[in-house]
């Protein structure tokens, strides 16, 4: 892409102020912390852009980039680097 991120911290700080908003009250409680983040069903795509709008919301390649994120690291065939003790490859 020309050496710049897909993902700036302004997209970074909206995704967090998204997700803030959409999970921080799942414990009751409005205090900045998302008690539980697993439990939180956040879907980076409601923040792409809508037609004719670029400010304040992000391309399907941003969304694409925060969705891998939110995944975790993944090994081969897109499987999760952590495993249960007796799972095998």
């Amino acid at each position: 892409m020309d050496g710049k991120p897909i993902v700036s911290r302004a997209d970074l700080k909206l995704v967090h102020d998204a997700v803030l908003a959409k999970c921080d009250m799942d414990d009751g409680v409005r205090d900045g912390v998302i008690g539980n983040p697993a439990a939180c069903k956040f879907d980076p795509a409601e923040l792409i852009c809508k037609a004719g709008r670029n400010a304040g919301c992000l391309t399907q390649a941003q969304a694409d980039v925060v969705n891998k994120v939110y995944a975790g690291p993944m090994i081969r065939k897109g499987r999760k680097t952590y495993l249960a003790p007796d799972a095998r490859f």
